[in-house]
């Protein structure tokens, strides 16, 4: 239930009702020794917050290491096939659903940073047009990944 204030602006900031305390505060401007902003900014988390955080964090932490490894792995792989003499620029017409890109333009697409430089390093093709006619910065561009934008300008 929590704590209940005498001043129902006190209430009002206590409970997080910000219509019913923007309401308060428009029609009853008074000023007090002890206001509602005293209540609101002395709010700190409760039992069951901390509570949720303390299960959710290592959860989360778990899945981010995860994630980590992933990209790792993601990227020893195209260090790998980038020391053979795999054609960077090629495109992928080979199925009647592909879209022409380049591994380029799917870099790209997944916003894998770190995939990126790799490929720019092996002189991938920047200005190689998909079958919707969008390069590797157009698709960069669209979906507003701005570090891969400035990467692939950089190395235009």
């Amino acid at each position: 239930m929590g704590i209940l204030y005498s001043e129902p602006m006190c209430q009002a900031a206590y409970d997080d009702d910000i219509h019913k305390l923007r309401k308060l505060i428009s029609t009853n401007p008074k000023n007090k020794e002890r206001t509602c902003l005293h209540y609101a900014t002395r709010r700190t988390f409760s039992f069951l917050d901390y509570l949720m955080i303390a299960i959710l964090m290592p959860i989360l932490l778990i899945g981010y290491l995860i994630m980590v490894e992933k990209q790792r792995k993601n990227v020893k792989l195209m260090e790998l096939l980038l020391a053979t003499k795999v054609e960077v620029n090629a495109v992928d017409y080979h199925c009647f659903f592909q879209k022409g890109n380049t591994g380029l333009h799917y870099a790209c697409q997944r916003k894998s940073q770190s995939i990126i430089p790799l490929l720019l390093e092996k002189n991938a093709d920047v200005s190689v047009q998909n079958k919707n006619h969008e390069t590797p910065l157009d698709i960069a561009k669209r979906l507003q990944f701005h570090k891969i934008v400035s990467m692939l300008t950089k190395s235009m």
